[in-house]
Parts: structure tokens; C-alpha cells; sequence
């Protein structure tokens, strides 16, 4: 079955958001309103774009130099099943994979 995710934004590489050179998806969506957030373009739950993880994943893994991925927000866990799905995809292919979930 496809897996689908929407997000806010993606940088290819980053060397601030966690151990190593990283992968960074920035998750559309979230319901906190949390004071003082640096990304409130990202709360729209009916924002974004919608790509397949399993293109995503594919992608990362082209990349020798990634270490990892963040995932960030917006808030990730209000689509969790699809980030599950993307952190066990990569984890098991790649074990050289730092996750960081921020």
C-alpha cells in the first residue's frame, strides 16, 4: 500500500539540524500553537504538498553523504503512520542512519 506524506518544506542537506550531514522534512500540519513557534506557515493541515514516502526514501538513500533525517514541523506526529513508515524504510536499509525526531 502507498504511503503518502504532506509537507511544509524539505532541505536536501543540513548540517544543523541534528548528528551529521541530514536529510531535514519539515511536516505540514499542526495544531499547538505553541508561542513564539518559528514556522507558523507550517499549520495549515489543509497545506503544502503530498509526496510518496517511498520516493522519498528512495531519494535519501542516493545519497552517500546523508547521515540521517530530521523531521520537523509543523509537527510530524499528526501524520506519524507515514513518518513511521519513512524512519523504518530508512533504518532498515541504511545503518548508518542517525533519526532525530525534533
Amino acid at each position: 500500500m502507498k504511503k503518502f506524506v504532506n509537507l511544509y518544506g524539505m532541505l536536501p542537506e543540513s548540517l544543523v539540524n541534528g548528528v551529521g550531514l541530514r536529510r531535514v522534512f519539515f511536516a505540514q500540519g499542526c495544531k499547538h500553537n505553541c508561542k513564539g513557534c518559528f514556522s507558523p506557515e507550517s499549520h495549515d493541515m489543509n497545506s503544502g504538498k503530498v509526496f510518496d514516502v517511498d520516493d522519498l526514501v528512495k531519494d535519501v538513500l542516493e545519497n552517500p553523504m546523508l547521515k540521517g533525517v530530521t523531521f520537523s514541523g509543523g509537527d510530524p506526529f499528526f501524520q506519524s503512520e507515514s513518518f513511521a513508515y519513512m524512519a523504518y524504510e530508512l533504518k532498515k536499509s541504511v545503518k548508518r542512519f542517525y533519526l532525530k525526531i525534533k
